[in-house]
């Protein structure tokens, strides 16, 4: 199962309208390939650009590390290590980047910038979880 671009892009524009109905700040989102790479992404209106390659980054870092950005911090401090170590200026540890992990494997990533921390994090997970099931249901 692969994570095709149209679904990519329903999805995201589906989560976005709700989340610009909510009332809520305005934010970006990115969904990406298994090597981190963007399939989609929306940035609404009034979101400064920086934003948007932040969301770019921690979907980068998610599928890079096949795991949720949210824990690389962690990581970096008990492996006594940097961003730097890694020479990759792509990756970020800022929470909000979540990998598509469907049967074991990692189909793509997603993320969210442009809110608290912790809540690009929520976002981003209920992204992830629409994502996963659109394409489960597709197989």
């Amino acid at each position: 199962m692969t994570l095709s671009v149209s679904t990519a892009l329903r999805v995201l524009e589906e989560f976005m309208a709700e989340v610009k109905a909510s009332g809520e700040a305005p934010m970006a989102a990115v969904v990406a390939c298994p090597a981190g790479e963007i399939l989609a992404a929306v940035r609404m209106d009034g979101v400064h650009p920086r934003i948007m390659d932040i969301a770019r980054r921690k979907a980068y870092s998610a599928a890079w590390r096949e795991a949720p950005t949210m824990t690389f911090k962690g990581f970096l401090e008990k492996e006594g290590v940097t961003l730097a170590d890694f020479g990759d200026p792509r990756l970020t540890s800022m929470p909000g980047g979540v990998p598509l992990r469907l049967n074991g494997r990692i189909i793509g990533s997603v993320a969210v910038s442009g809110r608290p921390p912790a809540e690009d994090h929520q976002l981003a997970e209920v992204l992830a979880a629409r994502l996963l099931a659109m394409v489960a249901a597709q197989a």
